[in-house]
């Protein structure tokens, strides 16, 4: 069960969430010889790289950074790994960082924070464990559950009845269960990427909707991964002349490529979100996946596009994100959990309390 039972200190803390956050504030706050436990719900730490049915993470599923941008600088990933490591490697290399700081004693699995209500002196917990239900008072509360849980459906509906099945990518495991059909695969982010290259080798069909433009950049450029290169840039340039220099790249390394594509998106290169995907491009360009523009309405099964199209498809596949939510805090306290106002997106900006320092 991990760290037992104990009266509050002073200084005592409690982090929410046994993945990659988590792990690192517990193993921070030992190191500054703080008092701390840490909450998962699950029997195992790991968070969203552990497999499914747990998580949202399905099996073909990649880190979407490079080793080199993702890896604690106390505990490098192995030399031997690719640039963007398994979800299976990730979750081992979590749990290794885990046991190499002797953290997992300090985790009470297998327990769920209910509510967390704030009080003078700090935060009353109530929790449920292996033992059932009870309460505990803390001096500082780090909450690190995670975003990628709830998942977030295009909200006011699409207008229309849609006739076929639909799914979140929340759900998505492996593409075989696909096999046959038309699939309308919306939005244009890492998951939607993955999932489409996935299904293009299954599904009889495969659509891709794009409601706005988007930079898709590939995992490599020039034999360096992409992400690593605004890095190396940022040294010796201001970001404006890093953008052009980015896209010049981009083009360089595109040339010769014909056929569908895409839309671009209208802003910058270090504007806008970008997209990682060395397959999607190219099986657009070869007629694999195709491209439409965003949803006007559903028709039965045709679906009615922005641009007056239409398309017949057996099942819609919402790639459109998760909204973050913190269901155990007062919602007076958190009114628009995407919308947190935090001092670098840490600490609350009008939190009276005094801030702790373990120095």
């Amino acid at each position: 069960m991990g760290a037992g039972r104990g009266t509050a200190g002073p200084g005592r803390v409690a982090v929410v969430g046994g993945g990659m956050a988590g792990i690192a504030a517990v193993k921070a706050l030992l190191q500054a010889g703080v008092e701390v436990f840490g909450v998962e719900r699950a029997e195992e730490l790991g968070g969203l790289w552990r497999p499914a049915p747990d998580t949202a993470a399905y099996e073909g599923l990649r880190l979407n950074t490079s080793k080199p941008r993702t890896e604690f600088s106390d505990h490098p990933m192995p030399a031997e790994w690719p640039d963007y490591p398994t979800r299976a490697q990730l979750l081992a290399y979590v749990r290794d960082y885990a046991e190499r700081f002797d953290v997992p004693r300090h985790f009470r699995t297998g327990t769920e924070l209910v509510a967390a209500r704030r009080t003078e002196d700090g935060w009353r917990l109530e929790l449920t464990g292996p033992d059932g239900a009870y309460e505990e008072t803390v001096a500082h509360l780090v909450v690190a559950n995670g975003h990628n849980h709830t998942p977030r459906l295009p909200e006011p509906p699409y207008p229309g009845t849609f006739e076929g099945t639909t799914s979140h990518a929340h759900s998505y495991r492996e593409p075989s269960a696909f096999a046959g059909r038309r699939v309308l695969v919306v939005g244009t982010g890492n998951s939607a990427m993955d999932i489409a290259t996935e299904l293009a080798g299954q599904a009889d069909e495969v659509l891709i909707s794009a409601r706005r433009g988007v930079w898709v950049l590939p995992k490599t450029l020039f034999g360096r991964p992409t992400d690593q290169w605004n890095g190396a840039l940022a040294a010796v340039l201001p970001w404006r002349l890093r953008q052009r220099l980015s896209q010049t790249m981009l083009r360089l390394a595109a040339r010769g490529a014909e056929g569908p594509a895409l839309p671009p998106s209208p802003e910058g290169v270090l504007q806008d979100h970008p997209t990682l995907s060395d397959t999607v491009p190219a099986l657009v360009r070869a007629g694999k996946i195709g491209v439409r523009t965003g949803i006007e309405r559903f028709e039965g099964r045709r679906v009615r596009f922005t641009d007056g199209r239409e398309d017949e498809v057996d099942h819609v596949l919402w790639c459109t994100g998760y909204r973050a939510t913190v269901p155990f805090l007062d919602p007076a306290l958190v009114p628009d959990p995407a919308r947190l106002p935090l001092y670098r997106h840490v600490f609350p900006l009008d939190d009276d309390a005094p801030c702790p320092s373990w120095d």
